[in-house]
Order: C-alpha cells, then sequence, then structure tokens
C-alpha cells in the first residue's frame, strides 16, 4: 500500500520519528491539491449550462416522479440518476435504511497556514479529528472538525468549536504567529452532515416503474475524491450505460439539499440527477 501512494503523490515521504512529538506514532508528507469547492461548484455548473444542460428544482415522493413528463414539456426522460444521498432513506421507491449521517463541524478563519495538516486522531474523543486546510483563490483557512456518526444535529456545539480551534493552533503555530486562539479571525462556523452508507456506497443500476435508475451516493465525506472513480464501480454488464454517460448525457453530481434536477437531451437522451 505504501508504495501505491508514493507512486501517486508526489515528493511523498515518511517523517523521521525524531521530527514529531511525542503523541503522534507516525507521520507523512506530500504534494498535493486542495478544491475550493465554493469556486469549483459554480464552475462545475457552468460547464453543464455551457453544454446545453436545463437546471431544474422539484420535491418528489417517489423517485420514478423525476421522469415525470410533465417537467420537460413532454419529453420522454430515458435515465434518472439517484444522489439524494441522506434523501434515500426516504424516497419513495429507494428507502435505503443503510444511509446514516455523519455530522461535522468546522471554524472558518481568515488566518492563513504555511501548510495542510491532518491526524488521524485526537485525545479529545474517537469521534472528533484535526485537520487545517488552506483554501485557494483567498477561500479563507477551513479548521476542523469531527465525525459524528448517527447525529442529525445541525447546531454549531460551541464547545467543540474551541476544541477545534485549540487543536489548530497547537498543530499549526503560524496561524497565530505561535500566540492563541483569540488571534483567529473567525469567519464562520459551519455544519454539516455526511451521507454514509453502511456496506460502502452504492453504485447500480436498476429499473425503477419502467424507469431506468442509477444509483450513486453513500460516499461520505469523500464525494468530490470519489465522484470521478464511481464510474469504475459498475459491472461489466453496465457498460453500455457507462458510455452513455461517458459520451452521450455528460452528467455530473451538483446541489444539495432538496432535489435538484437537470436534464440534457442529445440523441433524444434525456438525463436527470438529484443532487444531496
Amino acid at each position: 500500500m505504501l508504495n501505491l501512494i508514493c507512486h501517486n503523490l508526489q515528493q511523498f515521504h515518511q517523517l523521521p520519528q525524531g521530527s514529531l512529538s511525542p503523541d503522534i506514532n507516525a507521520g507523512s508528507t506530500f504534494t498535493s491539491v486542495c478544491i475550493n469547492t465554493a469556486i469549483y461548484l459554480p464552475w462545475l455548473v457552468s460547464q453543464c449550462l455551457n453544454n446545453g444542460v436545463i437546471f431544474k428544482r422539484a420535491t418528489f415522493k417517489h423517485i420514478a416522479d423525476a421522469a415525470s413528463s410533465s417537467l420537460f414539456q413532454g419529453q420522454k426522460i430515458n435515465l434518472v440518476i439517484n444522489c439524494t444521498g441522506l434523501g434515500a432513506s426516504k424516497l419513495g421507491d429507494v428507502l435505503d435504511t443503510s444511509v446514516v449521517p455523519a455530522r461535522g463541524q468546522i471554524v472558518v478563519v481568515s488566518n492563513v497556514a504555511d501548510k495542510m495538516i491532518a491526524t488521524s486522531g485526537t485525545d479529545d474523543g474517537a469521534d472528533e479529528a484535526c485537520y487545517v486546510i488552506t483554501r485557494a483563490a483567498g477561500g479563507g483557512t477551513v479548521l476542523g472538525g469531527c465525525y459524528q456518526k448517527g447525529s442529525w444535529d445541525s447546531q454549531v456545539d460551541r464547545g467543540l468549536a474551541t476544541r477545534i480551534m485549540q487543536r489548530a493552533v497547537a498543530i499549526c503555530p503560524s496561524l497565530t504567529g505561535g500566540k492563541g486562539i483569540e488571534h483567529l479571525d473567525v469567519i464562520r462556523h459551519g455544519v454539516g452532515l455526511r451521507l454514509v452508507r453502511e456496506g460502502g456506497a452504492r453504485v447500480e443500476l436498476e429499473r425503477i416503474s419502467g424507469v431506468r435508475v442509477v444509483h450513486n451516493y453513500g460516499a461520505g465525506g469523500a464525494g468530490m475524491r470519489s465522484r470521478i472513480l464511481t464510474e469504475s464501480r459498475t459491472t461489466a454488464d453496465h457498460a453500455r450505460l457507462s458510455k452513455l454517460l461517458r459520451m452521450r448525457a455528460g452528467c455530473c453530481r451538483v446541489g444539495r439539499g432538496s432535489a435538484r434536477l437537470f436534464v440534457q437531451n442529445l440523441d433524444m437522451t434525456g438525463c436527470e440527477e438529484f443532487g444531496n
């Protein structure tokens, strides 16, 4: 596994034990990329619009309702892509009870870190984490976090926020020039629910009420990293569908919250997507 990581990451090497603090068992450093989603997602939307995608927003009780011709001036919808995330547990004809939330909380600050840092655990609890990620183009620095599986709480935990900032300043003193958390310039606090699925992400083809549906949800907090790889999860029997998605339908994942749809018709092929 280590050889595979070294091959795919630039300048990857393990840190000498003597360079680590006593509470760290092992460490590594590498060069990678950081996506500022506040910029990247609108760019993806613009690319869809440039290629003729039509965006619509609607609320459905059953997934097959997304193929209703009344939404698209009588056009036939041949394919629905289900990316409803946590909504998959409540959407009719899906009702996936293995989908659960994993609550995350962050603090966004204007302070700039000299590196991106993440640890695999903390002494403050098994469901708490520590990471410092500075976004490109003035997107601020994200301090996190936690992974509270099964929690639907959308409110900011002020105690957790303080621990997040304390851990970040301790592991990355350059944030405040070696000073305390009172020297962090807080832009906002954030809470989000990762869309986790017991047993792993669901990527498969199914026919529901006569409508072809591709399920693609449950990647947890790894949606951005895994979105390009999900196509490879389809079986050989779905090769024709994969070609359809890649060459003709031009579908991609956008949006969160209520069901958001887009459709693109190429050679009479309709494609919709639910955003999570």
